[in-house]
């Protein structure tokens, strides 16, 4: 070890290579996000169908990824070389000054290729792997990509990184041994070449090349910071995932490997201390509250509170109208898009026989986007005057791309299904990821609050895609309070987003109605949940009520709900986390209204559920939309430490998956005649299915042209009975037209 006796070789070694241990765990953080994590791999996709420049290999994003795959690159070769601790002899006959300090680890000569070649891999690995990554990605694209010309690329980037480390040493030789017996020389090429070979000056015994290389990677942080601070959505869009990752990742090993050097130099716990001042911090600073709406104080007042109760009262259904509850589930960006592209189809297919029986949408994660977005463009509708929600989306790859879903459209489409895709294709990822890795993750160490966090990001990517596409009338309607997404006095589709409680685990949801009890945070007619109107007098925007609902763990962070008095009273998580179908919320409504709806004329079998589900892999025991399930078999590897929180992951899924079948269950219980045995109930199920979608869409918050079309082309078309929707499509259409029992 350092300045003592190495007794094992493999010990001094192994000692000298641990510190190096956070690079090699940040490179392989980075290799399986390229291969294991569905959202990147679709950025891939998308990166693949896009950047169409040169073929691919000349575009400005693929010489972006490439510069910004090198840079990673270099850091993680230069810290894993330094925390080695690999210092070679030059020469002998040099000047003075290009001599080198005694080796610092006392690594033996026989490790030294090990030593030499682990660093020269590990940078290796960024541009090569995303490389092919990218050319994987572009195999599943199923029709013309760019994916080839952009691997070659980044193999190019490969070649440089290799030829700059491997090269660099026998140049700074050669220049190093042309200034011997010249001292002009030797003083002009010290800076630069002696920085090329490893040459440090000192201070107070700390080399201060590596702490020039830190400053470098701490002003590129700071500037990405301001950047994302000034402009979250434009930063994140314009550099995109594939580019914000492996910067903040490079940003990421300077700081984490500089703790580390300074650790071994000085022997204080430095690492211990910074996360000992994350934790202080983090009691002491909350950047994860609630924000009222931005646009709350141009908005018209709040309306009187309007409860469950009034809002039957109110609904329009009469006679031998139908009453529609629909159950949307979580899944991102998936299921935001797959949601909302029902309800618009839907809407334009049906007219008033969809929209006057609609009575509630319980929604989960992006599931309640996707249910915010459908009921934002209703109101956008009245507020414009009748005129379509949407305009033409400005930016020539976003007209692009909804053109291109526009046309990968089954059968006839109307201004819903056309304006859908405007909202919902912008990327929210870049945003997220830019926020989270720079100013939300900077915050830990701020003992005051005073960054916005990534929740925030993702919220205004979807204001700004509102706004950027929305009828001018309406602009304001996701940036404004959620209230204003209805009419004064008007309720319908009630929406029930649902959220989870972080201490509590019981549902928060979050509604344009009154759902409390009075005096209580406790819903009335809802199992053992809260009611989120009750929690705060807060006034929040579209986006962060459909936020409450979407907060998938570590992408989106906590929200912390303030009380009457501003402390916070609740926090509040993705409501997948609870159960992932929206099915136990639309089962308590179900319950209420099988009591109270044959009042308003509406029997059980005028009551409908309509679960929309976009979980390619969910079990269905029909056969149409999937495989029944089966015994998942058992862990093999760590099956001790980590079948508790397997099981905890998989639980959110079986759970909803339970809920489904007890709703429909329930409707069925409810509905089922003697006399009828064979009828069906009116429960409806459209589902996304692996079968029926040639490009399964991720779990994430951004989506690829392919991505996108895979999702319209599970809508059945016409005459296509084999279809896995065509069944309770057909069922559900005629359920609604049937005005007799």
């Amino acid at each position: 070890m350092p300045g003592g006796h190495c007794w094992s070789r493999l010990r001094c070694y192994a000692w000298s290579v641990s510190p190096a241990f956070i690079v090699i765990l940040v490179m392989a953080v980075y290799l399986l996000l390229l291969f294991t994590n569905d959202q990147i791999e679709d950025a891939l996709l998308g990166a693949s169908q896009d950047w169409s420049g040169g073929g691919g290999f000349l575009d400005s994003r693929t010489l972006g990824l490439c510069l910004w795959t090198l840079v990673m690159g270099l850091t993680a070769w230069f810290w894993a070389r330094l925390l080695i601790g690999l210092q070679r002899p030059l020469p002998v006959g040099l000047p003075a000054a290009f001599n080198l300090p005694a080796n610092r680890t006392a690594i033996d000569a026989a490790l030294h290729p090990g030593a030499i070649w682990l660093p020269r891999l590990l940078g290796t690995l960024a541009p090569l792997a995303t490389a092919f990554a990218m050319w994987r990605a572009g195999a599943q694209a199923g029709g013309p990509n760019y994916s080839t010309g952009i691997a070659l690329a980044l193999l190019c980037t490969s070649m440089l990184f290799l030829v700059i480390v491997v090269v660099r040493r026998p140049l700074a030789t050669a220049l190093a041994a042309r200034s011997v017996g010249r001292p002009g020389l030797a003083a002009a090429l010290t800076p630069a070449a002696g920085s090329a070979i490893a040459i440090y000056a000192s201070f107070r015994n700390v080399p201060l090349l590596p702490l020039l290389v830190a400053l470098a990677l701490a002003a590129l942080g700071l500037a990405m910071t301001a950047a994302a601070l000034i402009n979250s959505v434009w930063t994140g869009q314009f550099f995109g995932p594939l580019l914000i990752v492996p910067l903040g990742l490079a940003g990421i090993i300077g700081g984490l490997s500089l703790i580390a050097f300074l650790t071994q130099e000085f022997r204080f716990p430095l690492l211990a201390t910074i996360i000992a001042i994350a934790l202080i911090s983090s009691s002491l600073a909350d950047n994860h509250v609630l924000r009222p709406a931005a646009e709350a104080s141009n908005a018209t007042p709040r309306g009187a509170p309007i409860g469950i109760d009034k809002a039957l009262g109110d609904f329009p259904g009469s006679g031998n109208h139908r009453l529609l509850i629909v159950a949307t589930a979580g899944g991102g960006i998936r299921a935001a898009f797959w949601t909302a592209y029902v309800l618009s189809r839907l809407h334009d297919e049906l007219n008033d026989n969809f929209d006057k029986a609609l009575f509630a949408i319980s929604g989960v994660s992006g599931g309640s986007y996707g249910a915010v977005v459908y009921r934002a463009m209703l109101r956008a509708v009245e507020v414009a005057g009748g005129k379509a929600p949407c305009h033409e989306p400005a930016g020539t790859e976003l007209v692009r791309k909804t053109k291109d879903v526009r046309n990968h459209m089954l059968d006839a489409h109307g201004p819903f299904a056309d304006c859908m895709p405007v909202f919902l294709l912008p990327d929210g990822l870049g945003p997220t990821l830019i926020s989270a890795l720079y100013p939300d993750l900077e915050q830990r160490l701020l003992p005051v609050a005073i960054f916005p966090d990534r929740a925030t990001a993702l919220e205004r990517s979807w204001q700004t895609a509102w706004r950027d596409s929305a009828a001018e009338e309406a602009s304001g309607l996701m940036a404004g309070p959620f209230d204003q997404l209805w009419a004064p006095g008007q309720a319908f589709p009630i929406l029930l987003l649902n959220g989870t409680s972080v201490l509590g685990g019981r549902r928060i949801i979050t509604s344009n109605l009154t759902l409390a009890n009075v005096n209580s945070p406790y819903t009335k007619d809802f199992a053992d949940s809260y009611d989120f109107g009750a929690l705060t007098p807060l006034r929040i925007a579209a986006s962060t009520a459909a936020s409450n609902s979407a907060r998938f763990p570590y992408v989106s962070p906590p929200g912390t709900i303030p009380g009457p008095d501003g402390d916070p009273v609740d926090q509040v998580v993705d409501g997948g986390v609870f159960e992932n179908s929206g099915a136990a919320t639309a089962l308590d409504l179900y319950e209420w209204l099988l009591i109270n709806a044959p009042e308003k004329g509406f029997t059980a079998a005028r009551i409908g559920v309509l679960q929309i589900t976009s979980d390619p892999d969910l079990n269905d025991p029909s056969g149409r939309c999937g495989a029944a399930a089966t015994p998942p078999g058992a862990m093999q590897f760590a099956a001790d430490e980590l079948s508790a929180p397997t099981a905890l992951v998989h639980t959110r899924e079986a759970r909803g998956a339970a809920a489904m079948q007890a709703l429909q269950a329930r409707v069925r219980a409810a509905t089922f005649d003697p006399r009828q045995k064979d009828k069906p109930p009116p429960y409806f199920s459209l589902r996304l299915s692996r079968q029926d979608a040639r490009q399964v869409a991720p779990l994430g918050w951004t989506l690829s042209l392919a991505a996108a079309e895979s999702l319209v082309q599970a809508w059945p078309p016409q005459d296509a009975p084999t279809h896995c929707n065509a069944v309770d499509l057909k069922r559900l259409v005629n359920w609604l037209n049937d005005k007799t029992d």
